[in-house]
């Protein structure tokens, strides 16, 4: 059940195709999966157990990005190539070269 939940988010997907930093989309599924666990614990449909293992998921994600997350603040992070993002950056070096 608990998979269920959290499989029905797509924000994550939608954070990569736009904004397209990685570490951004795991951190915005990461999110996600938090909220939908806490739709699951208000409905009843889940224990309360399982919100407390997707909260402390969160913060094992924002540990293991903590030098992602420098290189955000520092505007230095790499963009996915195939994301709006990525496609407005080659643009607008392409037309910066010419």
């Amino acid at each position: 059940m608990a998979r269920d939940i959290a499989h029905r988010g797509c924000g994550g997907h939608i954070d990569l195709v736009t904004i397209g930093i990685a570490s951004v989309t795991t951190l915005g599924i990461g999110l996600s999966v938090i909220i939908a666990f806490a739709v699951g614990v208000s409905k009843g449909y889940l224990e309360p157990v399982d919100l407390l293992y997707g909260i402390i998921a969160n913060f094992l994600l924002i540990w293991a990005l903590r030098p992602n997350i420098k290189k955000l603040f520092t505007g230095n992070e790499r963009v996915v190539k195939y994301s709006l993002n990525g496609w407005l950056r080659a643009r607008k070096e392409k037309t910066s070269q010419k």
